[in-house]
């Protein structure tokens, strides 16, 4: 990523490929590597640090490698009363490879061109969402639209076992996940946050 200071124009390349930013102070944007037809930028984001300072709750936590060393990736964050998830795709270890392409767009064109529906829809599954915490962890923004107005935890889903919250293991939907990082101080306060969107309890 490429982040230009707008007064100078200087700039440092971070990592190879991703998108290109332009940061001013606290705030920065970034758009896209993947362009359409016309050179435009799919998408953008606008990030700002918060005046006020770390929120009550930062939660980070990944799933876990199932058994026999695979399984499907995914991780959670959650910070102040905003949430994001993301679920890797789905492989299946038939997809074709198209060597000319250079992004996910161009790929699954490719792909549907040649009438290769195994590798279009293996590369659209992954998932990624946000919502709210308040509102019961529903989502309000998802790839897949129909998600929309579902809750990501419930209190029938979830549930944490640990005598702490470092060395605890969230199980949901029966698959269990690591926490990575968390600003809850117990077990319990972790476990009414998940299961009833309790902010209160980030409070305690």
């Amino acid at each position: 990523v490429e982040f230009k200071n707008d007064k100078d124009g200087g700039g440092a390349r971070i990592g190879d490929g991703g998108g290109v930013g332009a940061r001013t102070g606290d705030v920065w944007k970034e758009w896209s590597f993947a362009r359409d037809d016309y050179g435009q930028c799919y998408y953008w984001e606008r990030w700002e640090r918060l005046e006020e300072g770390r929120p009550d709750l930062v939660l980070a936590m990944r799933k876990r490698e199932d058994d026999s060393g695979g399984g499907r990736d995914g991780i959670v964050v959650a910070v102040g009363n905003h949430f994001n998830y993301l679920f890797d795709r789905v492989l299946t270890g038939k997809e074709q490879k198209y060597s000319s392409v250079t992004n996910l767009v161009d790929l699954v064109d490719m792909a549907l061109q040649n009438d290769d529906f195994v590798t279009a829809q293996s590369y659209l599954t992954i998932e990624g969402g946000h919502g709210t915490i308040k509102s019961g962890w529903v989502i309000d923004t998802a790839i897949q639209s129909w998600k929309e107005g579902e809750q990501l935890f419930t209190p029938k889903n979830v549930r944490v076992i640990g005598d702490s919250v470092e060395e605890s293991i969230v199980i949901w939907n029966n698959e269990k996940w690591d926490v990575w990082e968390c600003s809850l101080k117990s077990v319990a306060e972790l476990e009414r946050v998940l299961r009833f969107g309790d902010l209160n309890a980030s409070r305690l």
